[in-house]
């Protein structure tokens, strides 16, 4: 999560000086605190003790004249410099020392975090309306892809009446005219050749059976001459 903490103004009151810190968060959350120069010295080092990462120095002491505000107005400066470089750093970010230090019990929120859904309209997201159509024209686009692959049914051709069926039936037959039908089977004439042959009884009625219904079907085509043997 990104910070942005700067030191807007301080106050020297009783012999010490109060620096705020007001600190933004990414969220839009933002917090501030008063803190004294020790205090926050202090926090410097605990989170030093507790990361690896090297830290920017932290703004030196001085021993007189530290309440003087020439003096004060450079240090807030040096402090808010500081804030800024340490804040950029991933590790100490996450770090719960410095989270602390940063958000101490004392500090008092000046903005809530901003909701998520004003969030949303900065981003570029598509209103709902809109999101809806472009479903709607993207399943419309799948729907016909998907029809189209598909035979349709009612466009297949009517079956033949009874008048287109006489009419193919001329033509066939004038065009079957004139064909000649020819085959010879190797006819078994005895009990005794069946044998010889290998064919049975049964075999041998088969055959017979079968250039019967051959002759029968070919003798069936006008025009056609049908020799068998």
């Amino acid at each position: 999560m990104s910070y942005v903490i700067s030191i807007p103004s301080y106050e020297t009151k009783d012999g010490y000086t109060l620096y705020k810190v007001q600190v933004k968060k990414g969220t839009g959350e933002v917090w501030s605190f008063q803190e004294r120069y020790s205090v926050l010295r202090e926090g410097h080092e605990q989170v030093r003790r507790t990361v690896r990462t090297q830290l920017p120095p932290f703004p030196p002491k001085k021993l007189w004249g530290n309440t003087k505000d020439a003096f004060v107005r450079v240090r807030r400066a040096a402090l808010e410099e500081y804030f800024h470089l340490i804040s950029s750093l991933p590790e100490i970010r996450n770090n719960e020392v410095f989270q602390s230090l940063i958000r101490p019990k004392t500090a008092l929120v000046e903005a809530a975090p901003e909701p998520i859904v004003a969030n949303l309209e900065r981003t570029n997201t598509k209103p709902a309306v809109q999101l809806t159509r472009e479903i709607e024209s993207r399943m419309t686009a799948v729907s016909t892809e998907t029809a189209s692959q598909f035979i349709n049914l009612s466009d297949l051709p009517a079956p033949l009446d009874a008048e287109d069926l006489r009419r193919k039936q001329r033509d066939y037959g004038k065009a079957a005219a004139g064909v000649r039908l020819e085959w010879r089977v190797a006819g078994v004439r005895s009990e005794g050749e069946a044998r010889q042959g290998g064919l049975s009884r049964p075999a041998r009625r088969w055959m017979e059976e079968k250039t019967k219904e051959l002759e029968n079907a070919c003798g069936a085509l006008p025009g056609a001459v049908v020799v068998a043997d």
